[in-house]
């Protein structure tokens, strides 16, 4: 966690499920991953930062736009 500087929770936002990454955020007390279509409104408030990938993002300006 400190290599990550991970002293907030965060959530990391991901345009697909992948396994790796939600494998390896398991093991970080701080750090939680979500798809970008199962983003809710409690994701966001309940974390301090919020990482989303680049495929996330063109995903909520397709949805959101």
């Amino acid at each position: 966690q400190k290599a990550l500087n991970l002293d907030k929770k965060t959530l990391v936002v991901m345009d697909n499920s992948d396994a790796d990454v939600i494998l390896a955020a398991r093991n970080l007390e701080k750090l939680n991953t979500v798809p970008v279509d199962q983003l809710n409104t409690y994701d966001v408030v309940a974390n301090a930062v919020i990482v989303m990938t680049k495929g996330a993002v063109e995903k909520m300006e397709e949805v959101y736009a």
